[in-house]
């Protein structure tokens, strides 16, 4: 979501707020329940995608290059072993010997490199008790089927979640023109109390100003969605951080508590130890830094999701207390 974008959708929430205060007015009006309705599933459809379309995918790209740098070493392991072994033996080589250098696997596509580690179980499995003298055992060559396994849904979810991104984006826009849309009819609507309503009508434009929320720099933010029983990470800088000491951590979604913690590494589950920070649905926690968990060993603030559905986050790291900024 752009800087404009994020604007927008705080005067949006005005508008709605304005709406919901005067429920008792505009409710039994037709045509007002209509447009609210309608104006209020658009902004739920805009925060939703706004979490896809600005999710920090670091966490997924973490799990598939260490589920890729597995399979690599395990395969060019057993590569090793094989190429050697037919040598030994005067057979011909079992594979291209080529295909299986460090170097190679390190240029190789994801899928190539999946491929490449189950063309080589086919031709290892064979013979892998015969393995031994060359520093491979069996229980090596059955290691790259395991490390394939669980390579092969990594690449799956971060090609998703990149195309899933793109959607996310078109979608956006086509919600933000719908938005304005409504807010046009909704002018027209509400043009009739200018004189008859005119602190209502004053009220009402009031909230239709758009405010520049990004000035001055003095927040920084950070969105994502966080897959059901994964970690997600809030990559702010350490700059950000050690300036900084308010912190807001809201649960965007709807499908349970997420709970927010800082740890010594990205992407990890909470340990015994760590300060835990549970926020529900649709709320929003207000704390600082210390009080949340930070300190120089645990500057990495994580986000687990212990529901079985997605669930989208905000983090917002605001100005240092006492700052003139």
């Amino acid at each position: 979501m752009t800087s404009r974008q994020e604007n927008k959708l705080g005067m949006f929430i005005g508008v709605q707020a304005f709406y919901e205060e005067n429920d008792a007015l505009f409710n039994p009006l037709p045509h007002f329940n209509t447009l609210i309705t309608d104006f209020k599933n658009t902004i739920n459809s805009i925060i939703k995608e706004a979490g896809i379309a600005g999710e920090d995918n670091t966490g997924y790209a973490i799990g598939k290059n260490e589920a890729r740098q597995e399979l690599e070493k395990i395969t060019v392991k057993v590569a090793n072993a094989l190429e050697t072994y037919c040598l030994s033996m005067g057979q011909t080589a079992l594979i291209e010997a080529d295909d299986y250098l460090p170097s190679a696997l390190s240029n190789a596509t994801d899928s190539d490199v999946y491929v490449l580690a189950c063309q080589l179980s086919l031709k290892a499995v064979p013979v892998k008790n015969l393995l031994l003298p060359y520093d491979c055992t069996a229980a090596d060559v059955e290691q790259i089927a395991t490390a394939s396994e669980k390579f092969l849904p990594q690449i799956s979810v971060a090609r998703n979640i990149r195309k899933e991104r793109k959607r996310s984006v078109k979608k956006l826009a086509g919600y933000y023109k719908h938005a304005d849309e409504l807010l046009e009819k909704s002018d027209i609507y509400m043009a009739v109390y200018r004189f008859t309503r005119n602190p209502l009508w004053l009220t009402y434009k009031g909230m239709r100003k758009i405010t520049d929320n990004a000035s001055g720099h003095t927040v920084h933010k950070k969105k994502g969605q966080a897959l059901p029983g994964f970690v997600a990470h809030a990559p702010f800088s350490d700059e950000v951080l050690k300036k900084a000491s308010k912190l807001l951590l809201t649960n965007m979604g709807k499908t349970g508590e997420l709970i927010f913690y800082f740890s010594n590494k990205p992407n990890i589950r909470p340990q015994q130890d760590t300060k835990l920070n549970k926020v529900q649905n649709n709320k929003t926690l207000k704390t600082t830094l210390s009080d949340a968990g930070y300190s120089v060993h645990t500057p990495f603030l994580n986000i687990f999701n212990p529901n079985v559905r997605h669930g989208q986050w905000k983090a917002e790291v605001g100005k240092e207390v006492g700052s003139k900024q």
